[in-house]
């Protein structure tokens, strides 16, 4: 049964996104700052409230490995404004996370900054020398860990896994209309949970904190994996 929300007039933190979850979301950061996927403040992480109206989400400008609970950011999703604390600022992946909330039915968001996420979209395909719009994966055991849009299940081993690449922008709110088109209907990331973004770095959502904690660990094995195996064969 969904929880009711308390009266965001008065700046209250909603009773549904608050406790452990502050202090999940904090330990997530510290543990991705110290794989080097969170440094220098970028990175957010979002888990939304069981009613789906608002999201628990990380600061602006905030280093991940010294992030305590009092920092963490209520933004509410209808309103398109911070609930609490006053005069706060949330990262600025809000906007793409609020977009996967209503359009995908996410409930929880990492963003991370990671050498192989922000350079593998940056490497040209080796027979046409051009960009990459996505890369595939097949045959490959940590596959499993990874979810499929609709229904957020995981995928097998002998699936296979396209990750859209969209182009930079200079705010992460212009990444909402480019990655809503790499995944919308008919587009060859129709099934995806994640995106890259070229040069900046990987999205990764689902309806569960498990789901999307460990297809983000998953996704940033392959693309590690990827840039050894490309150090192999050119």
């Amino acid at each position: 049964m969904k929880r009711s929300r308390s009266d965001s007039a008065n700046g209250q933190v909603l009773s549904d996104v608050d406790g452990g979850v502050r202090s999940r979301i904090c330990s997530v950061c510290r543990q991705y700052y110290s794989k080097n996927w969170m440094l220098g403040t970028g990175g957010a992480v979002g888990i939304c409230s069981d009613d789906g109206s608002s999201i628990l989400v990380t600061p602006t400008v905030a280093f991940k490995e010294t992030l305590s609970e009092e920092d963490l950011c209520v933004y509410d999703i209808e309103q398109h404004r911070i609930v609490s604390p006053t005069g706060s600022t949330p990262s600025s992946s809000i906007r793409v996370f609020a977009m996967l909330a209503e359009e995908r039915g996410a409930t929880s968001f990492i963003h991370t900054h990671s050498v192989a996420a922000t350079l593998i979209g940056c490497l040209p395909a080796a027979a046409a020398g051009q960009l990459p719009d996505r890369i595939t994966f097949r045959d490959t055991e940590m596959i499993k860990g990874v979810s499929s849009y609709p229904g957020y299940e995981y995928m097998k081993n002998t699936d296979e896994l396209v990750i859209p690449i969209v182009e930079n922008e200079a705010s992460e709110g212009f990444l909402v209309d480019p990655i809503r088109s790499a995944i919308r209907e008919g587009s060859t990331g129709a099934h995806a949970c994640f995106v890259l973004v070229r040069g900046h770095g990987l999205y990764v959502w689902a309806d569960t904190w498990l789901k999307t904690k460990a297809m983000l660990e998953c996704l940033e094995f392959l693309l590690h994996l990827e840039l050894e195996r490309l150090k192999l064969t050119r």
